[in-house]
C-alpha cells in the first residue's frame, strides 16, 4: 500500500514542496534519527506484484482487485473541515485506484473520529501526530496502558521491550542504538503508512530578534508560533509602557 503512493508528489501538490517524506515516526531533527532508514520508494509496479502474490488480482478488463470473490475496497476516515486532509485523501484515492483498490472517504468531526479510533471501529483512518518527543511508546506499544495511541493494534514483542528500554535508558549512545533498532522495525513492519513531515513557514517583521519557534500545534491546525522573541529598544514602536 505504501509503495503505491507517490508521497513526494503529495508534498509537491499539497505543500508546494515544503515537506519531507517520512521513513518512520522519527523526524530528522529528533534525537536518535537514523538517516540510513530511507522512505519506501514510489513503486506501483512492485505494489501490484505484491498484491497479486497475496491473491488480490485484477481481471483482464481491469476494475477493482478481488480475492475469493471479494472486492478490495475499504473506507477511509478523515477529519472534516480540513482542506489539506481532503486534498491528501483525494490523492490517496487516485493512487490506490490506479492499482485497482477502491477507497471510500468519510469525513467526521474531531470528537467522532477520535472516538472511532479509540474503539478501533474503522477500516482505515488518516490522522497526524505531534512529535514533541522522540519516544514512540504511545504509538507502538501493544499494552493499552503504554500504547494509548496505538490505534492500529500493532503488536511486536521486540518493539514493546525496546520502547520501554529507550524511555528509561540514560546513556545517550545506548539510547540512540535502541531507537535505531526501533526505526528498523518500523520500516520493516510498516504498522502505518508514514506520509510526510510538513514544513511550517512563519513570517515575522524584521524588527524581531532571537525568534525561537514553538512546537505547540495539533494535527488539525499545525502552527509552531513564536515561543521566544524580543524587539531591540530602538525598534520598538511603543517606547513607554501603556
Amino acid at each position: 500500500m505504501t509503495l503505491a503512493l507517490d508521497r513526494e508528489g503529495f508534498v509537491k501538490k499539497v505543500y508546494s514542496g515544503a515537506g519531507l517524506v517520512a521513513a518512520s515516526s522519527f523526524h530528522p531533527s529528533q534525537f536518535g534519527f537514523d538517516p540510513a532508514i530511507q522512505p519506501l520508494p514510489h513503486e506501483p509496479e512492485k505494489a501490484a506484484r505484491l498484491l497479486d502474490e497475496a491473491g488480490w488480482k485484477q481481471g483482464a478488463a481491469g476494475g477493482l482487485r478481488r480475492r475469493d470473490g471479494k472486492e478490495f475496497r475499504f473506507s477511509l476516515l478523515i477529519f472534516q473541515s480540513n482542506p489539506v486532509y481532503q486534498q491528501i485523501a483525494s490523492l490517496l484515492v487516485d493512487g490506490l485506484g490506479r492499482l485497482g483498490i477502491g477507497v471510500d472517504v468519510r469525513a467526521l468531526d474531531f470528537p467522532a473520529l477520535l472516538d472511532r479510533l479509540r474503539r478501533r471501529d474503522f477500516e482505515a483512518a488518516m490522522s497526524g501526530w505531534l512529535l514533541t518527543s522522540e519516544d514512540p511508546t504511545a504509538f507502538f506499544h501493544s499494552d493499552p496502558s503504554h500504547g494509548s495511541s496505538n490505534y492500529a493494534g500493532y503488536s511486536n514483542s521486540e518493539m514493546d521491550r525496546l520502547v520501554i528500554q529507550g524511555r528509561h535508558e540514560m546513556d545517550p549512545e545506548k539510547r540512540r542504538g535502541i531507537y535505531r533498532r526501533v526505526q528498523e522495525l518500523e520500516a520493516a513492519d510498516q504498522p502505518y503508512t508514514f506520509l510526510f513531515f510538513p514544513v511550517i513557514r512563519v513570517a515575522l517583521e524584521s524588527r524581531f530578534r532571537g525568534v525561537l519557534a514553538s512546537p505547540v500545534a495539533s494535527p488539525l491546525k499545525p502552527y509552531p508560533g513564536p515561543l521566544q522573541w524580543y524587539v531591540p529598544a530602538k525598534l520598538q514602536k511603543r517606547q513607554e509602557p501603556p
